[in-house]
C-alpha cells in the first residue's frame, strides 16, 4: 500500500531516525485524502482509523444513534459539547452530566 519496503526494519526507530521516519510517514499521508486512505486500509485489512474533529463526530450515524455527543450549558450561559456515557441500558437513562464549575467556585457537598 505504501510501497516503502525500506520502512520494514524501522518499526521501532529511535532518536533522529524516529523523527525522520515520522516525517516521512506524515508526508505520505498528505498524498491522498483521508477517505482514500481509509478505503485502502479496509481493502488491505490494515488497522487504521482517522482522527475526527467534533463536527465529524456529530454527523456520525452510530454516535448519533447512541447519543454519544451531549450538550451541557455552563453557568455563564455557554453551551459545551462533550462525550456521552458509553454504557447504555434499554430501560434506563443516566442523568445528564452537570457542567464543570466556574473557576474558583466551591461546590457544596450534598
Amino acid at each position: 500500500m505504501a510501497n516503502k519496503p525500506e520502512w520494514l526494519p524501522l518499526q521501532f526507530p529511535a532518536g533522529e531516525e524516529r523523527r525522520r521516519v515520522r516525517e516521512e510517514v506524515a508526508d505520505l499521508f498528505k498524498t491522498k485524502p483521508r477517505d482514500e486512505w481509509l478505503r485502502l486500509a479496509e481493502v488491505h485489512d490494515i488497522c487504521l482509523s482517522s482522527v475526527h474533529e467534533m463536527e465529524d463526530l456529530e454527523k456520525d450515524p452510530q454516535l448519533r444513534a447512541r447519543e454519544m455527543i451531549i450538550e451541557t450549558e455552563h453557568e455563564a450561559g455557554v453551551k459545551l459539547k462533550g462525550v456521552g456515557i458509553p454504557i447504555k441500558f434499554s430501560e434506563s437513562r443516566p442523568d445528564p452530566p452537570a457542567p464543570a464549575p466556574a473557576v474558583g467556585r466551591i461546590l457544596s457537598k450534598s
